[in-house]
C-alpha cells in the first residue's frame, strides 16, 4: 500500500517515540481444524496503543 506501519524503521518509517510499532488486532477469527469452526478472539488495544498516533 506503500505507507510503512507506525514505529516500522524496516520499512521507512521515522517515528521516533517509542520502542513499539502501532500494530495490532483487536479481532481475530480462525477456522479451528478440529473443531470444524470458526473461533474469533476480540481484545482492546492497549492503553498506550493512541499515543503512537499522537
Amino acid at each position: 500500500l506503500g505507507n510503512a506501519v507506525v514505529g516500522d524503521e524496516r520499512y521507512g518509517s521515522d517515528y521516533k517515540k517509542g520502542d513499539k510499532m502501532g500494530l495490532h488486532a483487536t479481532k481475530l477469527t480462525i477456522f479451528h481444524p478440529t473443531k470444524k469452526k470458526n473461533i474469533t478472539f476480540e481484545v482492546d488495544a492497549p492503553k498506550d496503543f493512541y499515543e503512537l498516533l499522537d
